[in-house]
């Protein structure tokens, strides 16, 4: 879990870090817009375009609102670190000559802020796709996890069995098998799997992973602990999901190309032992 917390917070900071780099963009280019206005207005004054250039508290306002130190070097280069060969050449400063700094400094900060951008596009783009896989396969996201295990392990608690854990392994097994169905949607079971299997078809695509898990679980009122017997239509799923001597789960759901829900969930050790008790 350490793990997660981890990375939930280093896409924070990046969510927050791209924030402020579209902030930037909008606040740094009408600075230097005012810059280079500032310079038009004092051309037949070049030493006072030096002494505004010179002014600490004008790079400051260029350059402070940059996210990362190493920003700040990329600005200052282009105009905060070219004062002292300002001073020594004051008299030789025309004013086109400072307009070219300036743009200089412009066409920095622009440079910086349109590669930052375009990372954090990339990146944007990466998380986005992981979310929509989590969200559409239910494998990565703690809270999906939770929406598949905990009803089980209600009903597992309600007679008295250990709760269930997840198991990335099956898990991904379930996926796999998942992916197969996802363009006819049939319920049918995987051949030759080592675990026992739930499987759920929907129509539509607005069923939930708990829907699906709740499905299951309704058939225990068909289901006759003493005499270990179903009553019509079936149970079997209820006992899968009960089997005592079942320790893990790994689950999965898919929306079909008919835009039907498709949920599997495969059990480890398998259950469901012809003439044996799940409990």
């Amino acid at each position: 879990m350490a793990g997660g917390r981890q990375i939930s917070i280093q896409w924070r900071l990046k969510y927050k870090e791209l924030l402020g780099t579209i902030f930037l963009f909008f606040k740094t280019i009408p600075d230097l817009n005012d810059l280079l206005k500032t310079a038009n207005t004092h051309k037949s004054s070049p030493k006072s375009s030096v002494a505004l250039l010179m002014s600490e508290a004008t790079c400051i306002k260029i350059t402070g609102t940059l996210p990362h130190v190493n920003s700040r070097h990329v600005a200052q280069r282009a105009c905060c670190f070219q004062r002292p060969a300002l001073t020594e050449s004051a008299a030789l400063l025309t004013p086109d000559k400072f307009s070219s700094i300036v743009n200089s400094c412009y066409c920095e900060i622009t440079r910086y802020i349109v590669s930052r951008m375009s990372r954090f596009c990339q990146i944007l783009l990466v998380f986005l796709v992981v979310g929509l896989l989590s969200r559409v396969e239910g494998l990565t996201n703690s809270q999906a996890i939770a929406d598949f295990i905990d009803p089980q392990n209600e009903a597992r608690k309600a007679i008295g069995v250990p709760p269930l854990k997840w198991n990335d392994t099956v898990a991904a097994f379930a996926r796999n098998y998942a992916r197969q169905r996802r363009t006819d949607c049939l319920l049918q079971h995987s051949e030759g799997s080592p675990y026992g299997e739930n499987i759920f078809w929907g129509k539509g695509p607005k069923w939930t992973r708990r829907q699906a898990m709740n499905a299951w679980i309704d058939q225990k009122k068909w289901y006759i602990h003493a005499s270990n017997t179903c009553t019509c239509p079936d149970c079997t799923h209820y006992t899968q999901i009960v089997w005592a001597t079942t320790t893990s789960v790994g689950c999965s759901i898919i929306k079909c190309k008919s835009n039907d829900t498709w949920v599997i969930c495969s059990y480890d050790p398998p259950g469901n032992y012809i003439g044996a008790r799940p409990y």
